[in-house]
Parts: structure tokens; C-alpha cells; sequence
């Protein structure tokens, strides 16, 4: 009896969504907006911070720059056997990167040293697509490409990149392969190349680099703070980051900006659930009507009072699912146009790239929590003031 009562009930609140269609649609459009806005920026939100942490991976577990009078500078490489013998240090190794310009694209190149600097960790995910790899000392300039760099100058194995290096100058170099990692953001515009080609690209002296990337041994029992401290004992004039702090710093910017469009959402929200109160309080005739007929037919307040709940409920939970679509139609198929120059705070053009994005269970939840739930509330009230009139105050005068 109870299983046919509550289903009597969900009929006639889901008869209630068709027959009062601009309330339902005027609450659809408002609720569906606000969730899609929501889950737009937790989609990217989430994609990005899981970028961070596969890009970390590429990440050295200390990265140390030289620093002179307050400004980064080059480094000197003679740090490097200094570095070596601190205790837990069990590789140290230059760098030198730096952006370029060309087709109205910014890359990075990066020079390693080839066969020392590790690319074979699990998280980096790093696969050659197509061509090899780089070896050391090649014949003549040689550079393999993240495919954001490939798929932007349409470049094959093959190919030559016609480049401007930092004198002005032609530099030509040509690919050899084309690889593909877990982190869509901070490799996808990569020129991965020899060091000495950097240098030379760069213009940077033998002495020099852009920086030294530290990686410490696993098994150490030193935690990576005091290695870094020690190592600013050992060396002058560096600045030192370690990969959690790196990590950190990444994950707060795009916490930050994502919270900063919170704020405004939740003044959206506020506004939404005060426009669904008003067109709940406001009773029609019809809406009168139903309710006296219901009480009149034995009806309680609880069952009245119910009905609308079932049905704010099933409005909410339609108006939160089209959000979701809208927001995944928006992220995934759009690009995510305006909103994803915010969240990744890109002031410069960089080859254009899929998005990475990121649906969890988490997120439903919340989208379907904040969809329904606060519908609810705003509508109980107007709902329960209804509810407990007689039946003959709700039909005088009809």
C-alpha cells in the first residue's frame, strides 16, 4: 500500500511539471545554467590539476637557477660537482630552455643531456610516436617534438624547422621524432633537442645553463628540505625549488582562479534560488484548485506538502543533468572558449591543444547536491504554506 501511495504521488508531481510548464521551464533554464557553469570550471579545474601532477613527473626532485641581486640568471655549471657531493644526490644535470616564436606560436626548447636526463618514469608516460629518438652527438642539429608542435607547423619525421634563434639569425633543425606524454599542457609546445644545440640556439657559453635539475636518491632517508638546504650551503648565489613546492604553487594558481569564479558563482546561485521561491509563492488559480481538490479528497498536509517536494526534486534533477551536458558539450566540444584562457592564464599563443579534462564521481555528486537540494529548500516553505490551508479557503471564490 505504501509502494502504490508513494508512486500515486510521483505521478501526480511529475503531471504537475507538464501541466505548469513555465514555472518548470523557468526554473530548468535558471538551475540548468548555474549547474552547467559549475561543472564547467570543475571539469577543467580537475583536468588541469591532474595535468599538473602528470607534468610533475618530468619535473626534477630539485631544480636549482642562479640567482644575482634579486633576478634569475644563468648558472654556472662548475655548481655541478659541488652539487654531486651532497649527501642523497645521486644525479645532477644542466639545462637550457627558452621560448621561441614561430607561426604565431610560442614553443619551448629544451636542451638535455642526451642518455643522462631521465625520461622513463611510469607517470611521464613518454612514447616516441613516430621516428627516434636522440643520441648523442649528432652530426648536425636535431630536435624531436611534442605533437602540439608537430600537429601547429605540420612538420614530419624529416622535416626542417626554420627558426629564429635569439640573434636573429635562420636556424634550421631538422625532426627526428615526435613523442606524446601524460601532461597535455606543460610538453604538448615542446622542442626537445641536445644541449649543445640549445646552448648554441640561445646563444648560452659552454660554462653556463639555463638551470640544474637535481634527482635524489630514492632510498635516501633525507628528506629533499634539508638536502636543498645543504645544497644552498655547498653553492652560492642559486635559487633552489623543490618539485612538491613547484607542485604546489601550480595547483594553488588554478585552486585560485577556480575559486575566484566560485564567488561569483554562488552569487549567481543565491539570485537563482530567490527567483525560484518567488514563482513558487506565487499560487495560481489552477495551483489553488489542485490543492483544495486534493485535501477535499482526504489528502494531508504530508501528502500535499510531498507532491511538492517530489516535485521540485525531479525538477532539479532534470535542470542538473541538462547542466552537465552543457557543460560537457561547452568543455570537451567547445574548447571551453573564454574559460579556458582564464583558468590557465595564458596571455600569449600557444599550439592550439585538446583540453584536459576531467569527469569523477565527485563532481556528479556535487553538481546533482547543488541542483536539488538548495531547489528544495527555497521551495519548501511557499510549499508548506499552501499545504495546510482548508480545503474550502483554497476553493472559495474559484
Amino acid at each position: 500500500m505504501g509502494y502504490k501511495k508513494q508512486l500515486n504521488l510521483s505521478r501526480i508531481a511529475f503531471r504537475n511539471i507538464q501541466i505548469y510548464r513555465g514555472r518548470t521551464i523557468s526554473i530548468l533554464i535558471a538551475i540548468s545554467i548555474t549547474i552547467g557553469m559549475l561543472s564547467a570550471v570543475d571539469f577543467l579545474r580537475e583536468g588541469i590539476n591532474r595535468d599538473i601532477d602528470a607534468s610533475l613527473a618530468f619535473s626534477p626532485d630539485i631544480l636549482i637557477q642562479g640567482y644575482d641581486s634579486g633576478r634569475v640568471t644563468l648558472i654556472n655549471d662548475s655548481n655541478i660537482k659541488l652539487i654531486e657531493q651532497v649527501e642523497g644526490v645521486t644525479l645532477v644535470s644542466p639545462r637550457v630552455w627558452g621560448y621561441l616564436s614561430a607561426a604565431d606560436n610560442l614553443y619551448t626548447m629544451m636542451g638535455i643531456e642526451i642518455d643522462v636526463y631521465p625520461l622513463d618514469s611510469a607517470e611521464l608516460n613518454f612514447n616516441i610516436r613516430s621516428g627516434r629518438f636522440l643520441t648523442a652527438n649528432e652530426s648536425h642539429p636535431v630536435c624531436v617534438i611534442g605533437s602540439g608542435v608537430a600537429d601547429a607547423s605540420y612538420a614530419q619525421i624529416g622535416s626542417y624547422l626554420l627558426l629564429t634563434d635569439i640573434n636573429g639569425d635562420e636556424y634550421e633543425m631538422e625532426v627526428i621524432g615526435i613523442f606524446s606524454v601524460a601532461s597535455k599542457i606543460y610538453t604538448h609546445d615542446l622542442i626537445l633537442t641536445d644541449i649543445l644545440y640549445s646552448k648554441e640556439f640561445f646563444n648560452v657559453d659552454e660554462n653556463h645553463s639555463t638551470d640544474l635539475t637535481v634527482w635524489l636518491s630514492p632510498d635516501t632517508q633525507i628528506n629533499s628540505a634539508s638536502i636543498a638546504l645543504e645544497i644552498s650551503n655547498v653553492a652560492e648565489n642559486i635559487k633552489i625549488l623543490e618539485k612538491r613546492s613547484m607542485g604546489d604553487i601550480m595547483h594553488h594558481s588554478t585552486n585560485e582562479r577556480a575559486g575566484i569564479f566560485i564567488l561569483i558563482w554562488n552569487v549567481i546561485l543565491i539570485g537563482t534560488l530567490l527567483f525560484a521561491f518567488t514563482i513558487s509563492s506565487a499560487v495560481s488559480v489552477d495551483s489553488r484548485r489542485e490543492i483544495g481538490l486534493l485535501k477535499s479528497m482526504g489528502f494531508t498536509t504530508m501528502d500535499v506538502l510531498e507532491i511538492r517536494l517530489l516535485e521540485f526534486t525531479m525538477t532539479g534533477f532534470i535542470a542538473s543533468t541538462i547542466g552537465l551536458f552543457g557543460a560537457i558539450i561547452y568543455d570537451f566540444y567547445l574548447g571551453a572558449p573564454i574559460l579556458a584562457d582564464y583558468m590557465l592564464g595564458w596571455s600569449v599563443l600557444f599550439p592550439p591543444f585538446i583540453l584536459p579534462l576531467r569527469i569523477s564521481i565527485d563532481i556528479l555528486i556535487i553538481a546533482y547536491s547543488m541542483g536539488i537540494i538548495p531547489l528544495v529548500i527555497a521551495t519548501v516553505v511557499p510549499a508548506w504554506k499552501n499545504a495546510i490551508r482548508d480545503p474550502d479557503e483554497l476553493l472559495r471564490g474559484l
